[in-house]
């Protein structure tokens, strides 16, 4: 079953949503930064920290391929600096093409994982691997908030829901 992240959205935060481009991937020097986290607080329940990891082909500053071995080598260096700095285990969130060309090369079973596909649900593309959210969809509408929002689900039971929300702060 799904719980609407819509209808729970109202009791919890996140301590961020970070985008990859700050990986070394994203730059052209041999050595890889360090990675700038802000210096933020984590609230009691918020949600993990949120590693963005996805292709962006508009970018003018990112590299067109990317080799799977070195990006994820990138991604777990980043997502260790993320857990050492903000003392939660984060999150990655992916498109499902991602998933495929780079990061079903290497393994990230100790991450929850946060899918996007709004086309079709994970289970078609994604096949069986496990995740904890998915993005089913990215023009979605909400009363009382203006303008397009992406709506998302959590993969389980308002019980495991309530478990996962209690295990963020151990």
């Amino acid at each position: 079953s799904f719980i609407r992240s819509t209808i729970e959205v109202r009791q919890f935060s996140f301590c961020g949503f970070f985008a990859a481009r700050s990986l070394s991937t994203a730059s052209t020097s041999t050595d890889p930064p360090e990675p700038e986290l802000p210096l933020v607080g984590v609230e009691a329940g918020a949600l993990p920290p949120v590693l963005d990891v996805e292709s962006d082909s508009e970018s003018k500053t990112c590299r067109k391929y990317l080799e799977p071995r070195q990006t994820n080598a990138d991604i777990k260096m980043m997502l260790r600096h993320m857990e050492q700095h903000f003392g939660k285990k984060p999150i990655i969130y992916t498109s499902v093409d991602f998933y495929q060309a780079i990061l079903s090369q290497d393994d990230y079973s100790e991450y929850p994982m946060w899918v996007r596909s709004t086309k079709y649900h994970p289970s078609v593309k994604y096949g069986g691997q496990p995740w904890a959210f998915w993005q089913y969809q990215a023009d979605g509408r909400i009363p009382g908030i203006v303008g397009k929002v992406d709506r998302n689900a959590f993969y389980g039971s308002h019980e495991e829901w309530s478990k996962f929300l209690a295990s963020l702060d151990k």
